[in-house]
């Protein structure tokens, strides 16, 4: 899926939506997993505070994606 073709509104009213959601889903968390592996090598302080920002921002991409879904 092309993140930048995602309309959110249609997403959100379209219950026929699944399986954009399960996409959508596995790429957040994908890339949630790759900033957890960077972090867990080893990144310098300020590095570190960036890695953990976007993966935060991961996590409540996520919380927002089930509260769309329901």
């Amino acid at each position: 899926m092309n993140l930048t073709e995602l309309d959110a509104y249609t997403l959100a009213t379209d219950g026929s939506n699944v399986f954009m959601f399960k996409e959508l889903k596995e790429e957040v968390f994908n890339m949630q997993m790759k900033l957890k592996n960077l972090m867990d090598q080893g990144l310098g302080a300020e590095d570190f505070e960036k890695a953990q920002a976007l993966k935060e921002a991961c996590d409540k991409a996520l919380e927002s994606l089930d509260l769309l879904q329901d």
